[in-house]
């Protein structure tokens, strides 16, 4: 049997990497050394500053020297391309992969995670999100260890934050000698970024003088400095000071933040006056990308009226050489770029000034539309998670289409959209962001004049996305809807009611209504064989949740002729996914009806596939329901395998219900080897969780019927205070906690003691060496046939047997054939 390691914990807080740089950072040395020092004495700390002063860039600086001074290391969360103040907290959740529970506001499941940490997390431009930041962090400051810096234009009026002021960088004076000027930072800079463009650029006595006057008059501010310097490449220095000159004399402000910003302000302007045409346009649509963009990206969405595609790689290049779009990452499938924030926000006003701005959102809302059309049929494919992840990465720039197409009351084109991002919603725990979009956009008159095949597939869409919120009422309503009017429109809603009806069978499932949804699932089957457009998908799901139901409700003749139905169907179509669903199905109606050995088999196959398809999602719940066969064949030591794998990836998943179903798959395993009270322990806190979310899983019945039989086994070899202080202490425990327990527990240890049996079991096991049949056992015994027949399925069990015939032979071997003579 396994063993674990000495040590072993829950998975840790992870985030992604700190934002790469490809500039070097110059100066800050004091600056640096200021935040760390508050840092060290402070829980909050606020860097404040105007844009472009190098709030970030400090911040980046010190997260790297602390990724190794905080024991679980730093998270960096970026707000800037956060527009509506409620998604921060989603934000924050996907940097620290934190899944969304049903049950939980989403702040009590983050501080439950950061509870304990020893972590740095940076928010970066808070300054649009005051308000809902300064909630946010209030509330997490209760982790007692957790620390947090900020980047802002403002503060967030939290109690207990220390504000920083970020200084512009260190200026020379007049006059000063060359040494001099060259330690000034703001001149560093200078000469660093004008060496990127021409490699032969130094400092010398004769262009030093002028280098800092430009310096002094852009005050020092780094963004500015580096807009300016990234003129060297077609202006002289002192062509560059004088057209400086001209746009800054205009500024006349008494207060120095002030003058700071209209320095910046005016420097903004004058790169943007000296740009082409063409390069303004694009910089003015390249705003409304919220997390960055791809060249595809970037083509789908600005290449309209006077920009084509085939004009946009050398545009783009233009502005990457004049230090107004920044490249990100160049090491992935694709380079993907970024504006600065200061940058983004100046040209979307320009994009608002122009008058263009509502055509502008238009085309962008179309073009992600196009894309997330594409890649659709892509995700029934065999890399579905290659697609999820594209999703993934345009998240922040999908919620810009979507709130556009709110705002303007485009609810056909937001529903299209919205309907295209369910595997997003589903496959990464966005499940209650799906739903607040679908009910604003299905609030709307429009909705009423929609096509009825789009505003029937939006209801039915909307409806299982309410049901991962566990609001069935709602869900119901939703695909109640389309069925009522795809009945209502007659002939005109025949080619979409099938779906319709598949989907309102699906929220009958999940509530517990076996029959309607088997009622409702044959009507979708027959009206879909006669008038349906999508025949073939549909009739698979509606076959495939058919032969789930079956299974669960004993009705096992009519499960497998579904369930081989739908296979055949996913072997025509070629999706391996599909068929993987089936396989893990028929595998759940095997085990239903005793026969292990098959469910092994066929649950294996859908492994296979699974793997296959990249569908590492689907992953763990099968390697749990393969864990719990293997358990009931004898394997403790390949259940283990599964079970540790199966709970490990919903740990990373970070899928609460799913966790708790993985901690209970340890307690039937404990309790299998002989660790009642480990095992009663671990059932202590699931019990204490309430009762797990309902999925659509396939075998979670099935599992629910192992869980009952390993704890009644408990019960029968513990006392009742030994069973109760072992409850006790499970329910007392956290879920880090509990976790770390299951997976610290030493089964290779508890091999001696699994073949220990209970009295009755041993009284049971010799009189089945005497020959006696079940009927003649209970009789013996006074007991019921059934429980004699819980009793030989536990000798089984516990001594790895396969039948009867061994049994026998293992009761003559210990002589226990004699007892009861």
């Amino acid at each position: 049997m396994p063993t674990h390691s000495p040590n072993p914990t829950v998975r840790p807080v992870t985030h992604p990497a700190l934002p790469s740089v490809v500039t070097r950072f110059i100066g800050r040395e004091r600056e640096i050394a200021e935040v760390w020092q508050l840092l060290r004495a402070n829980r909050l700390l606020s860097l404040v500053g105007p844009g472009g002063v190098g709030k970030t860039r400090l911040a980046l600086t010190v997260a790297a020297e602390a990724e190794h001074e905080f024991g679980d290391g730093v998270c960096w969360v970026e707000l800037a391309q956060v527009g509506d103040p409620s998604f921060v907290p989603q934000t924050l959740a996907k940097a620290l992969e934190v899944a969304e529970q049903p049950d939980l506001p989403l702040s009590q499941t983050l501080l439950e995670k950061l509870e304990g940490k020893d972590l740095l997390l940076i928010l970066d431009n808070c300054e649009h999100l005051l308000a809902a930041c300064h909630e946010l962090v209030g509330r997490l400051l209760a982790a007692p260890a957790l620390k947090i810096l900020t980047t802002s234009r403002e503060p967030l009026g939290v109690a207990g934050e220390v504000r920083y002021a970020v200084p512009p960088l260190s200026l020379p004076e007049q006059g000063r000698p060359l040494a001099e000027l060259a330690q000034s930072e703001a001149v560093r800079l200078f000469v660093e970024r004008a060496r990127s463009l021409r490699p032969e650029f130094a400092l010398t006595p004769e262009n030093a003088p002028l280098i800092a006057e430009v310096c002094r008059r852009l005050d020092g501010l780094p963004l500015a400095i580096e807009l300016a310097s990234a003129r060297v490449g077609v202006l002289s220095l002192r062509q560059l000071r004088e057209r400086l000159e001209q746009w800054l004399d205009v500024l006349t402000s008494p207060m120095p933040h002030e003058l700071r910003h209209r320095t910046l302000r005016s420097v903004m302007d004058w790169s943007y006056q000296l740009l082409s045409t063409p390069e303004q346009v694009l910089l003015q649509r390249l705003s409304l990308f919220a997390s960055g963009f791809t060249l595809v990206t970037a083509e789908a969405c600005c290449a309209w009226g006077e920009l084509e595609a085939p004009q946009i790689l050398d545009l783009l290049t233009a502005l990457i050489g004049k230090s107004l779009v920044m490249v990100e990452a160049l090491e992935a499938e694709e380079a993907r770029y970024r504006l600065l924030e200061t940058v983004r926000q100046y040209a979307r006003e320009q994009l608002e000034a122009s008058g263009a701005w509502q055509e502008t959102y238009g085309h962008y809302l179309r073009g992600f539309l196009r894309m997330v059309a594409e890649i659709s049929p892509q995700i029934e494919g065999p890399q579905p998670q290659r697609w999820v992840d594209w999703l993934e990465r345009e998240h922040e720039n999908l919620r810009v289409a979507l709130e556009w197409a709110c705002r303007h009351r485009r609810a056909q084109e937001g529903l299209r959209l919205v309907g295209h991002l369910t595997v997003l919603w589903d496959g990464r725990g966005h499940f209650r962001e799906g739903f607040a979009w679908y009910e604003r956009l299905l609030g709307f008159e429009e909705v009423v004049s929609m096509p009825l095949p789009q505003r029937m597939n939006a209801l039915v869409g909307a409806s299982l996305v309410a049901l991962l919120t566990g609001d069935a009422a709602v869900a119901t309503d939703w695909a109640g809807q389309a069925v009522a009017l795809g009945e209502a429109a007659g002939e005109v809603g025949w080619p979409q009611l099938g779906f319709a009806l598949v989907g309102l069978a699906t929220v009958a499932k999940v509530k517990g209504d076996w029959e309607t949804a088997l009622a409702l699932l044959e009507r979708g089957i027959q009206h879909e064989r006669k008038h349906g457009t999508n025949t073939a998908r549909v009739i698979y799901f509606a076959l495939l949740v058919s032969g789930m139901i079956e299974t669960d409700i004993g009705r096992h003749q009519d499960a497998r002729r579904h369930l081989e139905e739908a296979l055949e169907i996913a072997v025509e179509t070629g999706s391996p996914y599909d068929a993987a669903l089936v396989f893990d199905a028929l595998g759940q109606l095997a085990r239903a009806t005793g026969r292990l050995a098959p469910a092994v088999s066929q649950m294996e196959k859908a492994l296979e596939l699974f793997r296959q398809s990249g569908a590492s999602r689907d992953l763990p719940n099968l390697e749990r329901h393969l864990a719990y066969a293997c358990l009931r064949l004898g394997d403790p030591c390949r259940a283990y395998t599964l079970f540790r794998q199966s709970l490990e990836a919903q740990l990373q998943r970070d899928h609460r219900p799913s966790i708790l179903r993985g901690l209970l798959g340890f307690a039937a395993l404990a309790a299998a080897v002989g660790l009642y009270r480990d095992s009663a322990c671990l059932q202590g806190f699931a019990g204490s969780q309430g009762k797990a979310t309902v999925n659509l899983d396939s075998g979670d019945q099935a599992d629910a019927l192992e869980d009952e039989h390993y704890a009644a086994l408990v019960r029968a070899e513990l006392s009742e205070l030994e069973l109760e202080t072992a409850t006790e202490k499970g329910r007392a425990m956290r879920l880090e906690e509990v976790v770390s327990y299951a997976l610290g527990l030493d089964f290779r240890a508890a091999k001696s003691r699994s073949h220990d049996l209970t009295r009755r079991e041993r009284d049971v096991a010799a009189l089945i060496g005497a020959g006696l049949s079940n009927g003649e056992i209970a009789a013996r015994l006074g007991l019921s046939k059934r429980t004699v027949e819980k009793h030989i399925a536990n000798i089984l069990l516990k001594l790895a047997l396969k039948n009867r015939a061994q049994i026998v032979r293992w009761a003559l071997e210990q002589g226990l054939s004699g007892e009861h003579q």
